[in-house]
């Protein structure tokens, strides 16, 4: 037996290359797909079969293709660890397998065909620097495509794109020490010929990295900052519609109201003449324009659940949603608009919160599909809860059930910007939580 670095077909800077590229296409997924545990435990779980499938690397006449059994760790770890959809899975493989083959195959045409190499190219050092950059480079831009479109998630998206640009900035570091430390035989090999005897072409690398950089950075800024602009805007076009539609009904109302005061007197005169005949046919009759009289009442009643507008016209709008559903909303709201929260975020957190509850109870299937939420503002603290129930067929979320869901997620990011808390509790078949903002 002997050690993976001692493989009688590769050299030790290979398989160091080759363990770099399989073990950063793990971490690159883990950013890509939806794990089923936490992305350190994944990773590792993920790494330890990695090892057991190069341990026939350990053993004397192995055949060549045994070291590329090591791929399966892609494959076999993205089935089994993450709970995407199965053809997700097995594409994301597909092409993270591809991208080592291709920055293999980019590597070595950067080296032998654009720095003209010879055959023993294998034995210098910058081929393995240049093989580990393409490589990176290629998984992050995997890494930022995939995290985009696959998860969503714009935040994910911009955290990635800033990991990538770190990594690209490190490595232009490392290139440039490198060339620097290096530079008789970096000179040797630049492409189209240009030879110097100076520090003239690394400091023109120096101002194309920063000139990159520059773009890499202004872009990504910029981009954050629309997709914040963006995303403020779409929630007060929201807000602006839930506030237009509950003052289009109370306007609604009010005219109801207002036809019915109109025929009031005539109604109470209809009334009085039956009950004056004291007759059972009368009474019937008196009976039933009350009755009529109480139902256009109730239909003309516009719900106030508490004296902040933008959280009533929440409300409004949300129980209107859950009634289609059969969904009854318990409110207790004690909540007035000098609360130090902006408008924005406070609805946030009741849309949130109410999407939450009303979807987990579409899929319950008792007879209590009922829905609580309170808010009480004590001293310096606002007190958000929503209880509902939900269904035990559905999987519970072993950790961290705070982190089950985007919308809670926001919820938990907007309390921790208040210098508060999201606290999530699961029992029985009862799900509630808790949120707490400080305002003073």
């Amino acid at each position: 037996m002997h050690t993976i670095f001692e493989n009688q077909y590769y050299l030790p800077q290979q398989m160091w290359v080759y363990l770099y590229n399989i073990l950063l296409t793990v971490v690159a997924n883990s950013f890509v797909l939806h794990s089923k545990q936490s992305k350190i435990k994944t990773i590792l779980l993920q790494s330890v079969l990695f090892y057991l499938l190069l341990i026939p690397q350990h053993f004397d006449n192995m055949p060549s293709w045994t070291m590329q059994l090591s791929l399966l760790t892609i494959v076999i770890g993205n089935i089994l660890l993450y709970k995407d959809k199965f053809h997700i899975k097995v594409i994301t493989s597909i092409v993270s397998i591809l991208i080592i083959f291709f920055s293999d195959y980019l590597s070595y045409f950067i080296v032998s065909v654009l720095f003209g190499s010879s055959e023993n190219y294998l034995q210098e050092p910058y081929v393995y620097l240049v093989s580990v950059t393409v490589i990176t480079t290629l998984l992050g831009v995997y890494t930022i495509i995939g995290s985009r479109f696959l998860k969503k998630n714009r935040d994910m998206f911009f955290r990635s794109n800033i990991v990538f640009l770190f990594v690209l900035i490190a490595f232009e570091i490392l290139f440039l020490a490198f060339s620097i430390t290096q530079f008789n035989q970096v000179s040797t090999y630049v492409p189209f010929n240009v030879k110097n005897t100076n520090l003239s072409i690394i400091y023109f690398y120096i101002f194309i990295f920063i000139v990159t950089d520059s773009i890499l950075i202004y872009f990504t800024k910029s981009s954050a900052s629309y997709y914040k602009i963006k995303s403020e805007n779409e929630m007060l076009e929201y807000q602006n519609k839930l506030q237009a539609e509950y003052y289009r009904k109370m306007l609604e109302n009010y005219e109801s109201t207002a036809k019915l005061r109109h025929d009031i007197n005539n109604l109470v005169q209809v009334i009085n003449i039956q009950l004056s005949e004291n007759t059972q046919e009368g009474n019937k009759k008196a009976k039933e324009i009350v009755s009529g009289i109480s139902d256009i009442m109730d239909s003309t009643k516009t719900r106030r659940y508490c004296s902040n507008e933008i959280v009533n016209a929440v409300l409004f709008d949300k129980a209107s949603v859950a009634g289609k559903e059969s969904i009854e909303i318990i409110d207790d709201i004690v909540l007035g608009d000098n609360t130090c929260i902006t408008d924005f975020d406070i609805c946030r957190i009741f849309i949130n919160l109410l999407d939450n509850g009303i979807n987990a109870l579409k899929n319950y299937n008792g007879n209590d599909k009922i829905l609580y939420l309170s808010c009480k503002q004590d001293n310096d603290y606002i007190y958000i809860k929503c209880e509902n129930k939900f269904s035990d067929t559905l999987k519970k979320p072993e950790k961290n059930p705070e982190l089950h869901g985007y919308g809670l997620k926001i919820v938990k990011d907007i309390t921790e910007k208040y210098n508060g808390e999201l606290i999530t509790q699961i029992q029985d078949s009862t799900f509630s939580t808790l949120a707490i903002l400080k305002t003073g």
